[in-house]
């Protein structure tokens, strides 16, 4: 008998929002603005650690900048 695992990849819209103190519209809109990228699987929508770090790249205010 084989024992396999998968191990999941990202996090799921609400784990998201949980981890950003963010509502899940607030989510959505910044799907839908091309802001977030994300990662379609069937109907589930995950959030990569890569999407994660363009988006608050793009969300990011340094201090004094133009």
């Amino acid at each position: 008998m084989s024992n396999t695992s998968v191990e999941v990849y990202g996090w799921s819209v609400p784990e998201f929002c949980k981890r950003h103190d963010m509502c899940r519209q607030t989510a959505y809109n910044e799907i839908n603005s091309g802001d977030l990228p994300v990662l379609k699987i069937g109907k589930k929508t995950r959030i990569t650690p890569e999407g994660e770090k363009i988006w608050l790249d793009k969300k990011t205010v340094v201090k004094g900048a133009a």
